[in-house]
């Protein structure tokens, strides 16, 4: 069960478990990655302070707040956010917009993780190079 003070990689969002289940079986194959699994919007941004997330994946459709809604309200407090989502539905007007990629179910799996693998990664070399010129020493997270 996720930790509400734990640092995380990567955050997903999305309400069916099943979905959930399927999503973690695909980036526990890539080793290295701690991620946090949340059921709704409200879970999300509620863990998101202290959590230390820099990617996020998030369905569009819920009850309640949308992804969409998420990924403005995350923005507002952590404007270097990436994020993807995933939707049954069209993509078209969210793709580029307000995420760096929607992915449609149902998507490919190696796309998946080497998007969000490349993304972490992009994160993780930035982290470093503020790191360095900012003239910190020693390594900061994923460094």
């Amino acid at each position: 069960m996720n930790e509400t003070n734990s640092i995380y990689d990567l955050m997903i969002v999305d309400d069916d478990k099943d979905t959930l289940g399927y999503l973690a079986g695909i980036i526990e194959s890539a080793r290295d990655r701690s991620v946090s699994y949340l059921q709704s919007c409200e879970e999300a941004l509620d863990r998101w302070q202290g959590c230390g997330a820099q990617v996020l994946l998030t369905d569009i459709e819920f009850p309640g707040m949308s992804g969409l809604e998420l990924v403005t309200k995350l923005r507002s407090h952590s404007p270097e956010l990436l994020a993807f989502a995933m939707t049954g539905g069209g993509v078209g007007h969210f793709d580029g917009v307000a995420f760096e990629h929607v992915f449609r179910k149902p998507f490919c799996p190696d796309e998946l993780l080497g998007r969000l693998t490349g993304a972490l990664e992009q994160r993780r070399g930035e982290v470093c190079i503020q790191a360095n010129d900012d003239g910190l020493h020693g390594r900061k997270k994923n460094c």
